[in-house]
């Protein structure tokens, strides 16, 4: 399989004011992101234990893209040549493109006793 990964877009600050807005500062970030994928899967997990769940790779031996949207706040876990569980924390929305040295292994733990629904896009990139 062969896919085209696109991120595009663009992140927007802008002040809150009330009454005119003339001259305000804007922070614009352009998005232009392409990535070929080789091979791509989703699963989605349901938390209902306090211990780290792993993720299932999906036969990618290695992951060039992660995709992460949780229903509450949880851990990300990664693990790639550059270190062992480095963890991450993610509330709401995880997005990770890195070529240069892959994922290879992810886990995710919710928050105690919180009941979290995570919903996962891993792709590896040619």
């Amino acid at each position: 399989m062969a896919d085209t990964l696109s991120l595009q877009g663009a992140v927007v600050t802008t002040p809150v004011v009330t009454g005119a807005g003339s001259g305000l500062n804007q922070d614009i970030v352009q998005l232009n992101e392409t990535v070929a994928l080789v091979e791509k899967t989703s699963a989605g997990y349901t938390l209902s234990v306090d211990t780290a769940v792993s993720v299932g790779l999906g036969g990618l031996t290695a992951v060039h893209f992660v995709q992460l949207k949780a229903s509450a706040k949880i851990r990300v876990r990664v693990t790639s040549a550059d270190g062992t569980a480095a963890a991450i924390p993610v509330d709401s929305l995880l997005i990770l493109i890195n070529l240069s040295v892959p994922i290879t292994a992810i886990d995710l733990t919710r928050v105690a006793g919180q009941s979290t629904t995570v919903q996962v896009l891993l792709g590896q990139a040619s």
